[in-house]
């Protein structure tokens, strides 16, 4: 880099260092917001959420698993099953009203004196141990439980999906009687969990304590797969099944990412409840803060590099300017005029144009600044340089050489040349108070600019004594 121009050092130096720091700031804003929102989803979002849902659910249940236990409990129902089942229009007209009531699917009772299965309709079927339908009956009297909530297709609906809750009848002496409950349309409880997902943005759904899914939004992972199969991970569907007191939080990866999970068991339902949420969509916020940042970094960096661009640039057109230029008379100075007699003889050499030196020398201007001072000095040398001007061809070069001497590089032969010192004099002598003396010197092969400038000054010098 240091044999770059200091212009070009300075402007890649800046863009480094903008970069950098907009670069690395962003970055540590971006880990550090990612942090939060994450620390933030894993210790209160999801456990709120979790919590808020399990409420939700609970009351979505509540009602009928009190009127599953007000059924279990009925005097009626009892004394009906005692009596010998006698007029099966009591029970059905019964089991109707509840579903009218209330407005769930089904409400039913299955007798173990009878075996028969009472529904809203009469007696859809007698159960049996080799109808596979009927093995959720013998497991649950086999359980040391009241109640259960089974998910299975209803066979009276043409077996549309349905969490029935069952609940075990005893008399008053202890003798089991049945299993009476109402059903609701799985339906329901997808569209239940589909709002929820909607209004949290978080995925949500139901597992038994095996794992299995029992409640989804979509409806064909219904009691067909596991939280294992879900998450990929043994270990962890180990972990929640094992928790019924405590809520677990836990992750998982998939093709997505991170997937946060966070579940807790609801004893009136057995079942345990998932949310999980994509830690990728979760860090959505902080992803576009970092390219909110980054995008302001670009935009100000490019704003910061193009103001120093145009200031650099503006400062060394002046410095080139002040190198290159009489800073009285606004011509070009020696060194400037010396690179224009440089470009005029590589074009000599390339197309053989001829070219000439011409020097002008003010007569008397010592007197100027004596008598006058050197305010009108520097007025009659401005004048001197408008003049010369004004008399040139587009394409010659003026410049001042130093002091009352101006230098003027035409492109002609001398006799051309000599026409145009003439001029210049004649010009300089009827708008100043000065006159001028000039001398020619055409460019010669093996000339070079100081043989060419000594032979034209030698010209001025006879030119000054024959005006004396």
């Amino acid at each position: 880099m240091s044999r770059l121009p200091a212009r070009s050092r300075l402007v890649y130096s800046l863009t480094l260092v903008l970069t950098s720091t907009f670069l690395v700031t962003s970055l540590v804003n971006y880990r550090v917001t990612r942090t939060a929102v994450r620390e933030e989803l894993i210790h209160s979002a999801l456990p709120l959420t979790r919590d808020n849902i399990t409420s939700e659910i609970r009351a979505s249940l509540l009602e009928p698993l009190h009127v599953s236990s007000l059924m279990a409990n009925d005097t009626f129902l009892h004394n009906w099953a005692m009596n010998g089942e006698v007029d099966v229009d009591r029970i059905t007209e019964y089991l109707s009203e509840i579903v009218k009531r209330y407005g769930y699917f089904t409400a039913y009772f299955i007798s173990e004196q009878t075996k028969n299965y009472y529904y809203a309709d009469g007696i859809l079927k007698q159960i049996s141990r080799g109808d596979s339908h009927d093995v959720w009956y013998y497991r649950f009297v086999t359980l040391d439980t009241e109640y259960e909530l089974d998910v299975d297709t209803n066979e009276a609906a043409d077996d549309r999906l349905t969490i029935f809750i069952n609940y075990r009848i005893e008399n008053t002496a202890g003798r089991f009687l049945g299993v009476t409950g109402v059903g609701l349309e799985m339906d329901s409880m997808a569209r239940l969990l589909r709002e929820t997902e909607s209004k949290y943005r978080r995925s949500i759904y139901l597992v038994n304590d095996h794992g299995i899914v029992q409640a989804h939004s979509r409806a064909e992972l219904i009691e067909a797969t596991d939280l294992a199969t879900i998450t990929g991970r043994d270990d962890l569907q180990a972990k929640v099944l094992a928790e019924v007191e405590d809520p677990v939080d836990e992750e998982y990866t998939n093709e997505h990412g991170v997937v946060l999970l966070t579940s807790r068991y609801i004893p009136e339902l057995g079942w345990h409840l998932i949310v999980e949420q994509e830690e990728r969509s979760a860090l959505g916020i902080a992803r576009r803060n970092l390219l909110r940042t980054l995008a302001i970094g670009l935009v100000s960096s490019l704003a910061i590099l193009t103001l120093t661009i145009l200031t650099v640039n503006s400062y060394q057109r002046r410095i080139e300017a002040i190198a290159v230029t009489d800073e009285l008379t606004r011509l070009a100075n020696r060194r400037a005029f010396r690179d224009r007699f440089a470009r005029v003889q590589a074009e000599y050499e390339r197309d053989g144009q001829p070219f000439s030196l011409l020097m002008v020398d003010l007569n008397g201007f010592k007197n100027v600044n004596d008598k006058l001072g050197h305010a009108a000095g520097d007025r009659v040398l401005r004048d001197v340089a408008a003049a010369t001007l004004s008399q040139v061809r587009p394409g010659d070069d003026v410049a001042r050489w130093g002091g009352d001497e101006f230098t003027v590089l035409c492109r002609c032969d001398v006799r051309e040349a000599e026409i145009v010192r003439d001029r210049i004099c004649n010009a300089i002598a009827s708008t100043t108070d000065v006159t001028a003396s000039g001398g020619v010197a055409q460019f010669e092969p093996g000339d070079t600019f100081d043989t060419v400038l000594q032979r034209a000054d030698a010209m001025m010098y006879e030119a000054k004594i024959t005006a004396r």
